[in-house]
């Protein structure tokens, strides 16, 4: 088996040289701690747990988040355990779309390969569009907030979104690429010095706290469902959406020095901060909820800002905590627009997306792929349109993301377990994967446990209309 993928992986880059694709060659453009602000400021998981809070009314209250938060990480733990080996194993920066490819079999990986590739893409133009969103519906709530005679209408957020996204793709241009490169380096510090600002302003200000049973012991079934264990499992997403994007780092596989020992690094590290940092956060919001129903229809349409405003009733420190959180989210999705045109760049080297000739180009002192970027900037402005017409359909982005990441790393994974892999090639030698496999046997019997248990919520959903 190791034999079939080293011919694999050798013909794959024999291609590669032969077609003379990319004139400019990759260049080294991120160190181990830049790597690492890069993947956790895609997850920022500690602020980006305060964004779900609304899901603590009626499906499941303060305890069934915080229980099922910590069920998901425990678990996503295991699960980037199996992709960080993956990554190790089989550099690329097209991560999972590869990575079928390599380890499928002969006959369809191809075929499979091209519709992940396809899903993958599709996931991070989600991922994108959800990001700039989600900053200008941050800022349109700070201005209600301020102003609470203020008419906001979709167009006006819209607005804010295409700013959003001109700022992102500009801070990615060969001329400022070394500044975010700094700021993914310290957005670490940042990004937990918010988090530490708004546990000492919530915990100080707010009164009278939720008590401890309200946050660890009372589960609140409102959602119509009898059984408490299809609600528990509804409140997944959040789990999943701050302590996924696995894939995110193996895009980087060209900018590092030594993508088969720093990328597993990369992962692990921020995972396992993501979990250390989200567990207390998610305890000092729920505590600090002083008022859990206003959340259902907060300032602005977003429950963090709702959150701090009654917990410290003061609008100048909801201000500054909103502002450091938008902060932290813009340099997030800076990160997003890498990842996505990197996985665009990749992917049309191999002739597999449009205009491939030209996205597979790299440009500028940087080596940066311009072309890409551009064009990942054009259709996030475009994907942005929807909210005119469906503020629903827009709010549904992260959950499409999830979908195709997840689905994304299901098949890859079925393909190792499906082959009895006992090792993952890695630097020519071979290495014990036990835990590997156990990993990869969790994730694919969670993935067709979570496929099931959908299908039959929906079914559910039908026969009750």
């Amino acid at each position: 088996m190791e034999d079939q993928i080293s011919q694999k992986q050798t013909h794959h880059s024999e291609t590669q040289v032969s077609e003379g694709i990319g004139e400019v060659a990759p260049k080294v453009h991120f160190k181990l701690w830049s790597a690492l602000g890069y993947q956790y400021c895609a997850q920022v998981t500690p602020l980006v747990v305060g964004t779900y809070l609304s899901l603590t009314i009626g499906l499941g209250g303060s305890a069934g988040y915080f229980w099922c938060f910590v069920f998901v990480g425990i678990f996503q733990l295991i699960f980037c355990l199996a992709a960080a080996e993956m990554a190790s194993g089989i550099p690329h920066s097209s991560g999972p779309a590869h990575w079928v490819i390599v380890l499928g079999p002969p006959k369809w990986s191809h075929v499979i390969g091209y519709i992940l590739g396809w899903v993958t893409n599709c996931g991070w133009m989600c991922v994108c569009a959800a990001s700039s969103l989600y900053l200008a519906q941050l800022t349109m709530a700070l201005i209600v907030a301020s102003y609470p005679d203020f008419d906001l209408q979709p167009w006006h957020t819209y607005l804010v979104y295409i700013g959003y996204s001109l700022l992102e793709l500009f801070l990615n241009l060969p001329i400022m690429f070394k500044v975010l490169n700094l700021l993914l380096s310290t957005n670490i510090v940042l990004i937990n010095l918010t988090s530490v600002f708004l546990l000492i302003v919530l915990l100080a200000k707010a009164g009278p706290k939720q008590s401890a049973y309200e946050v660890f012991v009372h589960f609140v079934n409102e959602s119509g469902w009898s059984s408490d264990g299809v609600v528990f499992f509804l409140g997944v997403l959040p789990g999943l959406v701050a302590l996924g994007a696995f894939d995110n780092a193996s895009h980087l596989t060209d900018e590092v020095s030594n993508p088969s020992k720093q990328i597993p690094q990369v992962l692990l590290g921020s995972t396992v901060m993501g979990f250390l940092t989200g567990v207390p956060m998610i305890m000092v919001y729920e505590f600090c909820n002083v008022d859990p129903e206003s959340l259902l229809e907060p300032v602005g349409g977003q429950p963090i800002v709702q959150l701090i405003l009654n917990a410290t009733n003061s609008l100048p420190l909801t201000i500054v905590g909103t502002v450091a959180i938008m902060f932290c989210f813009f340099i997030a999705g800076c990160s997003y627009w890498i990842s996505w045109s990197r996985l665009y760049w990749s992917f049309s080297r191999e002739g597999a997306l449009p205009f491939g000739k030209y996205m597979s180009k790299l440009s500028g002192d940087q080596s940066l792929p311009i072309n890409a970027l551009f064009l990942v900037t054009s259709v996030t402005i475009a994907l942005g349109s929807i909210q005119l017409g469906s503020a629903i359909a827009m709010n549904a982005l992260l959950g499409g993301a999830a979908l195709c990441t997840v689905s994304a790393f299901a098949a890859c994974f079925a393909f190792v377990t499906a082959a009895r892999r006992h090792t993952i090639p890695i630097d020519g030698s071979t290495s014990d994967a036990l835990a590997h496999r156990v990993a990869l046997f969790l994730y694919c019997g969670s993935f067709l446990f979570w496929s099931g248990f959908l299908c039959h919520c929906i079914s559910q959903s039908l026969q009750k209309a």
